[in-house]
């Protein structure tokens, strides 16, 4: 019983972790295609 909560406790935090990941990547790849297009832009 202890372990399957210990797992699904962890299973939680795995993610939570990957959704800050996927999270941050998607404002890091926004950023990057927002200054890509001010510096194409004339």
């Amino acid at each position: 019983m202890s372990e399957t909560k210990f797992d699904d406790s962890q299973n939680k935090q795995m993610w939570t972790d990957f959704t800050k990941l996927i999270t941050w990547g998607t404002i890091g790849c926004l950023a990057i295609v927002a200054l890509m297009a001010a510096f194409l832009t004339p």
